[in-house]
């Protein structure tokens, strides 16, 4: 289902559907839907659902295609942690949702992905400082200078 045929489809949706689809941005060219709302610190889209603070691409998932299992994951084909189209969002397990961030170029303990690595080194022999460094790519001064001098990512 696009966005185009659930917006036109508004009022058969629940009021808790209706809410979650006010807050969906941008398209992208992928078919990513791009949550407007909260975002976590870790760039996941969230929001208010039950009572409590959720990651919305959960929320949709069940909303939209089913109630998730307990003890799963709801992981994303795209890649995109802002994105809850519900054709992108599939179950698995923790195992899963590891493996698909390796193969997406995420290091297994890292919220910064190996090309976001490259492009700190890359800004910091360009001559920005740290504080401009840590702005763009959304890091501390501290952890952008471990970065710079090999004390975290040394693997690249």
């Amino acid at each position: 289902m696009t966005l185009f045929q659930l917006a036109r489809a508004m009022s058969r949706l629940s009021p808790a559907q209706q809410r979650v689809i006010t807050k969906i941005g941008d398209l992208s060219l992928h078919g990513c839907w791009r949550w407007r709302g909260s975002i976590s610190r870790y760039g996941y889209a969230r929001i208010r659902f039950r009572g409590f603070m959720q990651n919305a691409h959960r929320v949709l998932y069940h909303l939209f295609v089913a109630p998730v299992p307990a003890a799963k994951d709801v992981l994303h084909r795209c890649g995109t942690r802002q994105c809850v189209n519900p054709r992108h969002l599939y179950i698995g397990t923790h195992r899963d949702n590891m493996r698909d961030r390796l193969l997406q170029g995420h290091h297994p303990n890292a919220h910064l992905t190996a090309r976001e690595v490259k492009r700190i080194r890359r800004l910091a022999t360009l001559g920005y400082g740290l504080t401009e460094i840590s702005r763009r790519v959304k890091v501390s001064k501290q952890h952008a200078w471990k970065i710079i001098h090999y004390h975290a990512w040394a693997v690249l």
